[in-house]
């Protein structure tokens, strides 16, 4: 064949490799769309950013470092280990907990050693999770050294890493390094491999002693062989250890070590000792040059609704905050956390999920349902359909918004899995043969009804109690606390309509939360010194209505939140944001601050009571003038537990 000839053939099944790469990463996105709910376009974006990479990683001179920033359980970790499984390189895959890393001293160079060993030079994927733990900036500002993941910013900037392979042999050597200076340090002294003064000690070093009447017996303290000689400065059962790491040519058997040996005095045995340890103590490179990183983490300084808790809180107001969470405020987010050449090592390939919609919750329930049936239809043949009603109580009893889908999952398990061999058990113990069961919730009794259709549409209909966590708190109670909640809320309501000019999306007066009830008011992106005022009023209308309604003497302790909110932000008005016409940062003195904000308060603190005052007036006046108005509000929020955006 020509030269011209094998140049064409090999072209050829390069370009026929490069086609079935192709195809096999578009067909992982499909499936990962399927599998995945609310980030089709984060899987676009991981597989765009890995192409190169999976088509030809030879090509790569330093690793591809994609970043992946969300909050816990939106699919990040599971992502990347379902996408390793669907390109068929699973065994590829190798997970670091940096939480693991964040203490300590090599403990990550030496899991690259177990973990990756023939695997340099090869097209892995290293995932990095939690990396939000080797913070090396503290919350105060101060550096913190992380000693065991040192070896990750090397990685993370060439794709090589110096390792020292350490061994059992050098160990055995540098512990007998360690017993001989010793020896030397507490007086023994030797020449010609032999033992001149002090032997006591080095016996008492090196071996056991056993006192048999009138007779002691030595025994080498180790796994020697036997051959105990209590002269020799070096035992003979380290000869073997020396001759495995010995990379002297004449030095190659038992007999021309102890030769050697039996030259030299105790320094001389020293040195020779250190030369052998740092020749198999110098680092070997290791290159993963060929490989993708991914860097996982949960940012709460950008993810800042990260730490509520609370399943009443409104899964679309997180997924609209996140998804204006941008590139820049990521890397200002990382520079709290880390040094700036840290981050410069982690790229400009920051992937940033959202938090899941109320509609990505609702087809995540509907696709785990899905499989639910097909799970039940396959083991015990006949078919389960859903009512829309089990759908929402799922939804209702499952969602915490910042938590992602493990909620989802547990919900189910308890509401719909541990109930199937409930209904199996009745209709064997009921001799029936169901072709379907019809499976329902009813809200009014917190029961599920259970229809099952036989052959020839023969029904029988059965329930069963549900233990429900979250909703049953949600139900109206029309007591006298709810009572108070709904003037408390509609004085927020009234506030908002009347001076703010904004309907709330929801009023609230029975959770299954922390907070007794609550107003969610829908704020602009940018805030104005108007509204920032107008939005203090709204803040008070809470207290004012208690206090209009009730009289001071009931007021509740209900507004301690709404009292440190407007004081916040009273303060920023003036301090930070200098809506008082003087355009200065105010700041508690202290070096930190020594040259970024001006230290006198007692002027700003006047204006800020000032502040709060007039809003407080503000407020009463039109809550006192629409009385009426928050008693209707208050009537209706005491006999029903919320007020949608409709009602206004």
């Amino acid at each position: 064949m020509s030269r011209q000839a094998t140049i064409t053939s090999e072209v050829n099944i390069s370009s026929i490799n490069l086609m079935n790469k192709k195809n096999v990463l578009e067909s992982t996105k499909e499936v990962l769309k399927k599998e995945f709910v609310g980030i089709d376009s984060i899987i676009d974006d991981v597989i765009h950013s890995i192409e190169s990479w999976y088509i030809y990683p030879q090509g790569q001179m330093r690793p591809t470092v994609i970043n992946l920033w969300g909050m816990t359980g939106v699919g990040k970790t599971s992502l990347i280990q379902r996408m390793s499984e669907l390109l068929d390189i699973g065994n590829k895959l190798f997970r670091f907990d940096v939480g693991d890393y964040s203490s300590g001293d090599m403990k990550l160079k030496s899991e690259f050693s177990t973990k990756l060993k023939n695997n340099e030079n090869q097209p892995v994927i290293l995932m990095f999770d939690e990396f939000q733990l080797g913070r090396t900036i503290s919350e105060n500002g101060a550096e913190v050294d992380r000693n065991g993941l040192r070896a990750l910013w090397d990685l993370l900037d060439t794709g090589k890493i110096s390792i020292i392979n350490e061994n059992y042999y050098t160990s055995k050597i540098i512990s007998l390094l360690i017993k001989l200076e010793y020896c030397i340090q507490n007086g023994v002294e030797s020449s010609n491999g032999k033992i001149t003064k002090n032997i006591k000690t080095h016996t008492g070093i090196f071996y056991n002693t056993i006192q048999k009447g009138r007779k002691t017996i030595i025994e080498e303290d180790g796994d020697g062989e036997g051959n105990v000689d209590p002269s020799l400065f070096v035992p003979n059962e380290y000869i073997y250890y020396i001759k495995t790491l010995s990379e002297n040519p004449y030095l190659d058997t038992d007999s021309s070590i102890k030769s050697k040996l039996m030259r030299m005095d105790g320094a001389q045995v020293i040195e020779f000792l250190n030369d052998i340890i740092s020749r198999n103590s110098k680092p070997v490179i290791h290159d993963y040059s060929q490989s993708v990183i991914f860097i996982i983490g949960n940012l709460d300084e950008v993810y800042s609704m990260a730490g509520v808790v609370d399943p009443d809180y409104n899964a679309d107001t997180f997924y609209a905050h996140s998804i204006k969470i941008t590139i820049p405020r990521v890397k200002g987010a990382l520079k709290q956390r880390f040094r700036i050449e840290q981050i410069a090592r982690l790229g400009n390939v920051h992937i940033i999920y959202p938090a899941f919609s109320s509609d990505s919750y609702k087809k995540l329930i509907t696709m785990e349902l899905d499989k639910f049936k097909k799970r039940v239809k396959d083991r015990y043949d006949f078919v389960v359909e859903f009512n829309e009603s089990v759908n929402d109580i799922i939804y209702k009893e499952g969602v915490f918004p910042t938590q992602g889908t493990r909620p989802i999952f547990t919900t189910i398990n308890v509401l719909i899995e541990s109930y199937i061999s409930k209904i199996v058990s009745d209709l064997i113990l009921e001799n029936l043969s169901a072709d379907k069961i019809v499976w329902n919730f009813l809200d009014n009794e917190s029961k599920y009804e259970i229809t099952i259709v036989e052959k020839e549409n023969k029904l029988t209909t059965k329930t069963y109690n549900l233990n429900l966590k979250l909703d049953n708190l949600r139900k109206s109670t029309k007591d006298n606390e709810q009572a108070h909640t709904a003037v408390h809320e509609s004085g927020h309501a009234l506030m908002a309509c009347m001076y703010l000019g904004m309907a709330p999306e929801e009023v609230v007066s029975k959770t299954a939360s922390t907070s007794d009830g609550y107003c969610r008011i829908k704020y602009p992106d940018t805030l104005t010194a108007d509204f920032l005022k107008r939005d203090i009023a709204v803040g008070l209308g809470g207290y004012v209505a208690e206090e209009v309604v009730f009289g001071k003497k009931l007021l509740s302790n209900g507004s301690q939140t709404d009292i440190e909110m407007v004081t916040e932000k009273a303060i920023s008005f003036i301090k930070t944001y200098g809506m008082n016409g003087f355009p200065i940062l105010i700041g508690i003195e202290s070096e930190k601050m020594n040259t970024s904000h001006y230290f006198e308060n007692k002027e700003s603190n006047k204006q800020i009571k000032e502040i709060l005052k007039d809003s407080l007036k503000v407020t009463r006046k039109l809550i006192k003038k629409n009385k009426t108005l928050l008693l209707k509000m208050s009537e209706y929020l005491s006999e029903n537990s919320r007020m949608d955006k409709i009602w206004f």
